[in-house]
């Protein structure tokens, strides 16, 4: 049986996101646009094209960032 071949994407960026909240505890829409286009530049426009990636984006900000 032959099994189909998916073409993932790259990994969820937590490195990049880490390093992003180093910097930030908090953020204003305009940084938030911001970090799409640069974790789209970066090759994750699968992950931030949508309304799911970019809530599983905000959901990792916002349960990871520095009180």
């Amino acid at each position: 049986m032959a099994s189909a071949i998916r073409k993932k994407g790259p990994a969820f960026p937590r490195k990049e996101l880490d390093t992003w909240l180093t910097t930030h505890t908090t953020w204003t829409h305009d940084q938030w646009m911001a970090l799409l286009a640069d974790l789209r530049g970066s090759g994750y426009t699968e992950l931030c094209g949508g309304k799911e990636g970019q809530d599983r984006i905000g959901l990792y900000l916002e349960t990871n960032k520095k009180k």
